[in-house]
């Protein structure tokens, strides 16, 4: 059976910023999807850019290394 791992993520009541982040991971959502799903692939998706991004800017030295 395979192991499964548990992260909690607490939105506070009183702070604007939580209640517009947990109010626009509902809207995304929506009726078909958990909350958990869409944190998970807002997640990846950012591990994804950042290795995009880090691409980059080896291309980037690259280029100029040859320039």
């Amino acid at each position: 059976m395979p192991r499964k791992r548990v992260i909690s993520i607490r939105f506070c009541a009183e702070s604007k910023e939580d209640m517009e982040l947990y109010a626009r991971l509902e809207q995304e959502a929506g009726t078909s999807a958990s909350l958990a799903s869409v944190v998970k692939a807002r997640i990846k998706a950012s591990y994804e850019r950042q290795e995009l991004i880090e691409l980059q800017e080896k291309i980037v030295e690259a280029v100029r290394e040859e320039i």
